[in-house]
Formats: structure tokens, C-alpha cells, sequence
């Protein structure tokens, strides 16, 4: 995840030296619309995998078009988490731990 973090954060480096300093809590609101619009188009690219969307959709759908709409949304909330000074691995381990125990102990819950 090492990489990831420093390739995100050469990014945000990038955004810097365009637009210049901007407040923290304008960069976090940004960062947390971000991840709305991002999931808004995976929804869609996800209803196209289904066949469930117009058929104008459908005929310029590719599964990569929700491949990468899946991995922006990784991207946007991994991005959050370096705003916030979130450890997101080390949540994601402790997430997964928990959701394994749940479903070891109540399975007809999941």
C-alpha cells in the first residue's frame, strides 16, 4: 500500500503546484464529493455490467468502463484518508477482522 499512498500524494503534489495552497477543509469537502460523483458512475457502469441501462449505454459500455470507475472510487477514498491522516490499510485489516468474526459467530446475518 506504500506505493499507492507516495503515488497519491505526487498527485496531490501535482494539484498543488496547479491551483497553489487551498484551505484543508475545502480540500476534505472536495475530496469527500469526490468520492459521491465517483460512485454515482460506478453505479451506472455497474447497472451497464447488469444490462440494466439504455440501450445508448449499452452499446458503448466496455467492462473496463467499470473497472476504472471502480478503481476511482479506491483512489478517492484513498485520497480522503491521506487528507484525514487515516492509516486506511491498517483500518481495512481491523474492518476485515471484524466482518470475519461476525460472520463466524452470526453467518445467518450476512
Amino acid at each position: 500500500m506504500k506505493n499507492i499512498e507516495e503515488k497519491i500524494d505526487s498527485i496531490n503534489n501535482l494539484f498543488k503546484d496547479l491551483e497553489g495552497e487551498v484551505p484543508e477543509m475545502d480540500m476534505i469537502v472536495r475530496k469527500t464529493l469526490k468520492i459521491g460523483e465517483e460512485l454515482g458512475e460506478l453505479n451506472e457502469a455497474v447497472l451497464a455490467e447488469m444490462g440494466l441501462q439504455r440501450q445508448e449505454k449499452l452499446d458503448s459500455y466496455k467492462r473496463e468502463d467499470l473497472e476504472k470507475e471502480l478503481a476511482d472510487v479506491v483512489i478517492s477514498a484513498l485520497t480522503l484518508a491521506r487528507y484525514l491522516n487515516i492509516d486506511l490499510e491498517d483500518w481495512l485489516l481491523k474492518r476485515l477482522d471484524f466482518v470475519e468474526r461476525r460472520i463466524k459467530t452470526n453467518p445467518s446475518e450476512e
